[in-house]
């Protein structure tokens, strides 16, 4: 789990709507726990990955309940982010 000490990780972890459940990271940490798949310390930083990701979920909730809708303008067209210092080119518009 090297790359669970990275937050640009777990923030992507996160993102990814499609596979990030933190219920289901909570059932293999226990399944893995109790079958003894991993060693302590490879399960302890698994477990420090799932509370982290847990907690950034929860944060970015609340960061978009407290943006509210965000004006389709404000967004990247690629990643559908809002824009931090968005560039209008002359050629593209």
């Amino acid at each position: 789990m090297v790359f669970s000490k990275f937050p640009d990780f777990i923030i992507a972890t996160i993102k990814d709507e499609r596979s990030y459940n933190s219920d289901l990271l909570l059932k293999v940490a226990k399944d893995c726990h109790r079958q003894g798949k991993l060693p302590m310390q490879e399960l302890k930083a698994f477990e420090d990955f799932i509370v982290a990701a847990k907690t950034a979920a929860d944060e970015a909730i609340m960061q978009e309940e407290d943006l509210g809708e965000v004006p389709d303008e404000f967004l990247c067209p690629i990643t559908a982010e809002i824009m931090r210092n968005p560039v209008r080119l002359p050629t593209s518009g």
